[in-house]
């Protein structure tokens, strides 16, 4: 082989252990942002079976409060029935004091059952929100990845090339300098060549 041909194949070998680093690096960034991409799902189905958790608790409050008020209900009936039994009259005196304390703590239980489940429908909106929020920082982390994989691909392809011109590979330039690259003129760059004397 002779030294062109040598040169020619290092170059390609060089071009094509770029471009394979490069196709990787890409790759993974597409694999990182799946990655990123599941977790976002997951999230959001870990959500909704909170969500689905609280929508249980919330009614089983609702459930409560409404058996709450239907013993307040049984309980008066069964006030009203005995004092109606003995010709007493069920809104005045123990049998009225019975009445009152009766609704008092009905209503106190009842009202304690409906911020519960005011609470559990509360904790709803939150976890989706939360979880929503989540899902979205993933997703833009995915495209983060994606986005980053291609910009150091770019650059191992642009510094690979920039490597490749300044050793000479892929052609010389009669102009350029010894190893920079740079056109060599009296003027340009700050660099004037070397006077010959004699």
């Amino acid at each position: 082989m002779s030294g062109i041909e040598t040169s020619t194949l290092l170059a390609l070998t060089f071009a094509g252990s770029t471009a394979a680093g490069a196709v990787s690096t890409i790759q993974a960034g597409h694999f990182q942002a799946a990655m990123y991409g599941a977790q976002a799902n997951q999230t959001r189905a870990q959500a909704r079976s909170q969500v689905l958790k609280a929508r249980q608790e919330a009614l089983q409050h609702r459930e409560k409060g409404l058996q709450v008020l239907d013993q307040m209900r049984r309980t008066g009936a069964t006030i009203n029935a005995r004092g109606s039994a003995n010709a007493i009259n069920p809104f005045a005196g123990s049998t009225g004091n019975l009445m009152t304390v009766n609704l008092k703590e009905g209503f106190e239980d009842f009202a304690t059952t409906k911020t519960n489940r005011l609470i559990a429908e509360d904790n709803m909106v939150i976890m989706q929100r939360s979880a929503e929020r989540q899902a979205s920082i993933y997703k833009l982390a995915g495209r983060q990845a994606k986005s980053s994989a291609y910009a150091s691909a770019f650059m191992q392809i642009a510094s690979s090339a920039a490597m490749m011109g300044m050793s000479g590979f892929g052609g010389t330039n009669p102009l350029a300098g010894p190893t920079t690259g740079v056109p060599v003129s009296v003027g340009q760059g700050g660099y004037a060549p070397p006077i010959q004397v004699g």
